[in-house]
C-alpha cells in the first residue's frame, strides 16, 4: 500500500469559495462568469486530507487560466 500523505482535513467548499473570491477581479475584468455546482452532480465530495492552502492556490491558478 502507498504511504499516507500528511495533511489535515480539507473543507472543499471553503477552498473552492476562497479560490473563486480571490480570482473574482480577473473573472469580472474578462467579463466572464464562473458557476459552481455544489454538491457536484448531487454527490457530496469524498473526505480529503491535505494542504488547504496549496489546494486553494491550485484552484486559483486553474480558474485564472480558464478565464484568460
Amino acid at each position: 500500500a502507498a504511504p499516507a500523505l500528511p495533511g489535515r482535513p480539507v473543507d472543499w467548499r471553503a477552498v473552492v469559495e476562497q479560490a473563486i473570491a480571490d480570482t473574482l477581479p480577473v473573472i469580472e475584468s474578462r467579463d466572464a462568469q464562473v458557476e459552481v455546482e455544489w454538491p457536484v452532480g448531487g454527490v457530496e465530495p469524498m473526505p480529503l486530507a491535505g494542504d488547504a492552502g496549496l489546494l486553494a492556490s491550485l484552484l486559483r491558478n486553474l480558474v485564472d487560466n480558464a478565464v484568460r
